[in-house]
């Protein structure tokens, strides 16, 4: 069984935060109240933490209510350099890290890492498993769309994206994800009529911004959880 803390603190993944590869975005969900937004950062060779302030939001759609999600971009960052990070206040702070790129250049070695359609199965669990097994050793995913497949089940159980955000957390808190969306993530639904979602302050509630279907997301008819990966 997953500890307490796993479950009320959870989804924690990361994406490159510009262009450069100096920031990073940091996003999460608590379960039961808010907490704090922000994110708390330092290089392995130190001790000084820097701190970067953040937001967060929630969604509903049809008989579902989110979490609450957060997002925070910890920025100035130097190239080639093992970051330490923190979420969470008190009991429910959790400790990861990452490694940023190096500098940007026409002959720079970087791997990535790709994957699509991974669902949620034994084959999933096998296949991300292999990845980071890898000797390659990815540095960044991109990830070719097809997430959760909620929309394979009733009323396009929004809970499926939660249990699928937990399951990829081993490696999405730790490595850079960049996402765009595929078939399974149009999330029209007429069987349920299916309308754009009223959010708590935000048009894009999710979260994840898809790599060049900003007009698709901002159409409100894209699965939840995969905009709000970022």
């Amino acid at each position: 069984m997953p500890s307490k803390l796993w479950v009320l603190f959870c989804k924690v993944h990361i994406t490159q935060g510009d262009h450069v590869g100096k920031a990073v975005i940091v996003s999460w969900v608590t379960q039961d109240e808010p907490g704090s937004s922000n994110a708390f950062y330092w290089t392995d060779n130190s001790t000084e933490k820097y701190s970067a302030e953040g937001s967060y939001l929630t969604y509903r759609y049809y008989n579902y209510s989110s979490g609450f999600i957060h997002h925070c971009t910890m920025d100035n960052l130097e190239y080639n350099t093992k970051y330490y990070y923190e979420v969470g206040v008190g009991n429910t702070t959790r400790k990861f890290w990452f490694i940023t790129p190096p500098p940007v250049g026409p002959d720079v070695p970087y791997t990535f890492g790709l994957i699509g359609d991974l669902g949620q199965t034994s084959h999933s669990n096998s296949t991300l498993t292999h990845y980071q097994m890898n000797p390659m050793n990815g540095q960044t995913m991109l990830y070719l769309g097809d997430f959760s497949y909620a929309d394979n089940y009733p009323f396009h159980d929004n809970v499926r994206w939660d249990t699928w955000g937990r399951f990829i957390e081993r490696s999405t808190a730790s490595q850079p994800w960049i996402w765009t969306a595929g078939n399974h993530e149009i999330d029209l639904a007429p069987e349920i009529e299916l309308v754009p979602r009223k959010d708590s302050g935000d048009t894009n509630p999710s979260g994840i911004n898809f790599y060049n279907l900003n007009g698709i997301a901002e159409a409100g008819v894209v699965a939840p959880l995969v905009k709000r990966l970022k």
